[in-house]
Order: C-alpha cells, then structure tokens, then sequence
C-alpha cells in the first residue's frame, strides 16, 4: 500500500501487510496530521477501507482535518465559519467524498485493547479493512491495570504487532519524542530520543519507526529556508533502507505534501 510519498515508497516499499509502523515526533511535528493524511490517501485516492482509532481527538475534529486537507481550505477559516463561496463549494465537495469513503472513525473514550482488539477484527470481517490507524497507543487500557509504564508499553506493542499478524494489514500508531531532544544543536530526533517510559518495546515489535521533524518550529526566522517543510526521517526499518525524505507542509491546512 503507498504511503502516499513517492520518496518515503522508495525507502519502504509502502505500508507493507503485518507491519506495526510507529510514527513519533515532538509537539506540533504533524503527527496526527500525517495519521489524517494517510488514512484520507488510502481511503479516498485507493479506496482501501480505514479503520481509525484517534484517542485523542473526536470523530469532528479528525473530519474537520479531513475536509481541510481535501478541500484545501485553512483551518482558522474553517473553525471560524469565515468561508468564501467558493471555500463552501469545496468544503461541500469534500464533505460528499468523505461520507461516502470507506474511512470508520471509532473515537471511543478510555479504550480498551481487547476492545480495540475486538472492533478491528470485526471491521476485518465486515469491511474488509485494509489499515489500522490510531493514535498515542500508550492511552490504551490493559487489564491487570497495575502494570508499570514499561510493562504497558511493551505488552501494548507486542500486541498490537500480534494483531497486525492476525489480521493481515499494517498497524500505524504515534508516539511521543523526549522533549531532551531539544537542548541539542541539531533537533532532529533519533531513535534513542522514544521515551523510554511510553515506548518500551519499540526496537523488538515495530517494523518500522518514522520521525517527523519540522525546522520552523525551531527556526523561526523569515530566511529559514526550510520554512513550510518536513523531514520523515525513517530511522528504522526491518525489511528496507533507512533514510530522510523532504515533504511540504501546510500548517494552515494541517496537510502534508510531496516536493
């Protein structure tokens, strides 16, 4: 399945069958944007069936992101209701061909994993799912209940790349970087940057690991010449290359682009 980029295809292949994919960031990197994108490439331009579980967000605000990446309009403008007649004309549009899309958001409050677990092999059954999208994955809930924090990470990732087997698709789900991360000249987050209390188990159980680093968060000056673009930073991957691949990005659509 294509990521939707053709660069970061080269290095993985795409969202290949099985995979857990794990992809991290700091605060306002993009990741639930990329979650969003991903889920809008490969439910409306492959019409592949998408379950997408965001944890955090509400089912409104994920179609609100969808619509304005679809529909190319700025969020403020949206969350405002100051839309031109013709933004109204494309959000309308946007809002037919999401209704119609195979994309099912499950916004459920305090999830469970047997009930995540549960709801995906139903969808499996019914929708012929072909991608699992979700959220921090770390705010999951696990019976015994009185696991550490390490303990809960690695069980949850072991069981989320045991589902990913048992039905067949590719798992991508976020995580948080350490904020450490940014005392350091070059803010480009590594591997070793995963917090080690919420991503216990990452190197063992996910197959790929994608980081997402934006310059102008950091940068902010009117000459940045990386103004308006992103890094994918693939820095592990078990079946192919590791590498970084330049996109654009609209912070005032939410949405991803390839350059």
């Amino acid at each position: 399945m294509s990521t939707g980029f053709h660069g970061l295809d080269a290095l993985t292949s795409g969202y290949q069958p099985s995979d857990l994919i794990v992809v991290a960031g700091r605060t306002k990197a993009g990741m639930t944007a990329f979650c969003v994108q991903t889920s809008l490439h490969a439910a409306i331009m492959s019409s592949t069936p998408v379950a997408m579980f965001p944890l955090v967000d509400n089912a409104c605000d994920i179609q609100n992101r969808l619509i304005c990446i679809l529909g190319k309009i700025e969020s403020p403008r949206l969350k405002q209701q100051k839309l031109s007649r013709e933004e109204h004309a494309r959000l309308t549009e946007a809002s037919r061909i999401i209704s119609k899309s195979p994309l099912h958001i499950d916004d459920t409050a305090d999830l469970y994993f047997d009930k995540f677990r549960e709801q995906c092999l139903t969808m499996k059954i019914h929708k012929n799912i072909g991608i699992v999208i979700t959220g921090w994955y770390f705010l999951m809930r696990l019976v015994p209940t009185s696991l550490s924090d390490l303990d809960k990470s690695a069980r949850l990732l072991r069981s989320l790349k045991e589902l990913a087997r048992e039905l067949g698709i590719p798992i991508i789900v976020t995580a948080p970087v350490r904020r450490t991360v940014e005392a350091r000249d070059d803010k480009r987050p590594r591997l070793s940057d995963l917090s080690a209390y919420y991503c216990n188990g990452v190197e063992e159980y996910a197959d790929v690991v994608m980081l997402l680093y934006r310059d102008e968060l950091y940068n902010t000056r009117a000459d940045n010449l990386h103004k308006g673009t992103a890094e994918i930073i693939v820095c592990k991957n078990r079946n192919g290359a590791i590498g970084s691949v330049n996109v654009g990005f609209n912070t005032s659509q939410g949405a991803f682009a390839a350059i």
